[in-house]
């Protein structure tokens, strides 16, 4: 596990960006009888926001103060209400791509490459337990299986 490309900021572009790699660099090497096909899936990933993590968080639209706080007129000491904590979890879309190897005229799948992402490694994530079932089909089919 590298945790630099498996921040949450960096990811999904290294995901897809590899997965078009290895699609482009096969497909100068195996044609005429064989091509290489980016294949997409959609996943989803529950990401957590709370008024105590918002760093590295942009929002879509965003209020700014342009000026200093105006001050009181009075000099009576004033002690700033408790801030509420809340937190919400959002289950956001997550597009990833895999390829496949198929053979050209009569598309048989030759070799599944699957790049693992984050959700794929998290115990009992939907993510994870749908490219385990993938997996186990691939190993008992008569394609190769190419697990990065």
């Amino acid at each position: 596990m590298d945790p630099f490309i498996e921040d949450r900021l960096i990811w999904s572009d290294f995901h897809n960006r590899l997965a078009d790699e290895i699609s482009a660099t096969l497909n100068r090497t195996i044609r005429p009888n064989y091509f290489a096909a980016l294949m997409p899936y959609v996943t989803y990933e529950v990401i957590e926001i709370s008024t105590s993590k918002l760093h590295g968080i942009r929002p879509d639209v965003g209020l700014l103060q342009t000026g200093p706080p105006a001050m009181p007129m009075s000099t009576t000491a004033v002690m700033d209400p408790p801030k509420a904590e809340s937190s919400t979890e959002f289950e956001m879309p997550l597009e990833l791509m895999s390829v496949e190897v198929r053979q050209v005229g009569t598309d048989r799948l030759v070799t599944a490459i699957e790049i693992l992402s984050p959700v794929n490694k998290q115990r009992n994530h939907e993510a994870r337990i749908d490219y385990l079932r993938k997996r186990r089909e691939l190993i008992r089919s008569q394609s190769h299986f190419i697990e990065i």
